[in-house]
């Protein structure tokens, strides 16, 4: 599974910054820093010339939301989006808050970083305005958290003006298998015996 959510779009960086900003404005997440790292590393006498933004995104009520179960969420704040050039497109893309939360093994947590990705995503895909009609993308996710195994299929189909999430979530607890495996074992053991 891939740590990150990249998408690559022939506009300008300018023109898909601004647009970004826009789009996560709509979703109530704050633009706290727009980072222009090319022209750090110039300035500190690096030629690096990839025109290079990392923009630090927060919703208030959502990291007060996270930070009141886990202060050490913190680490992962404010969420990050960066905007750069490569072999003449545009990319942007941001890591995936549900993969760094998952860190933390913790449900709660990793269901609201799940939907906060999502609105992320929907906001980086409304910028870019992907010109496809349909997009559709399938993907298999797995984390374990205290024992538990939570398999999550999500199916995303996305029109122009229309996102629909369909999640199917299987919590398959591991105790039980355990034990139907120990009880399979032991009939196997006992046939045999026989």
């Amino acid at each position: 599974m891939s740590f990150e959510f990249t998408v690559e779009t022939s506009k300008g960086i300018n023109e898909v910054v601004n647009r970004l900003k826009d789009t996560l404005m709509e979703d109530k997440f704050g633009v706290l820093w727009d980072f222009d790292l090319t022209a750090k590393l110039q300035e500190k006498g690096m030629d690096f010339n990839t025109p290079y933004r990392v923009l630090e995104v927060c919703n208030p009520q959502e990291a007060n939301r996270v930070l009141n179960v886990n202060k050490l969420v913190g680490y992962f704040l404010p969420c990050k989006i960066v905007v750069y050039e490569e072999n003449g497109k545009t990319k942007v893309g941001m890591p995936k808050p549900s993969l760094l939360i998952g860190l933390t093994e913790n449900k709660d947590l990793y269901d609201i970083a799940e939907e906060i990705e999502e609105r992320l995503i929907i906001s980086i895909k409304k910028a870019v305005r992907l010109k496809k009609k349909i997009i559709r993308s399938k993907s298999r996710r797995h984390q374990t958290f205290n024992g538990r195994c939570l398999l999550l299929f999500v199916i995303s189909t996305r029109t122009e003006n229309n996102f629909v999430v369909i999640r199917v979530k299987i919590l398959i607890i591991l105790q039980y298998i355990t034990k139907l495996l120990k009880f399979f074992l032991y009939l196997i053991h006992f046939v045999r015996i026989r």
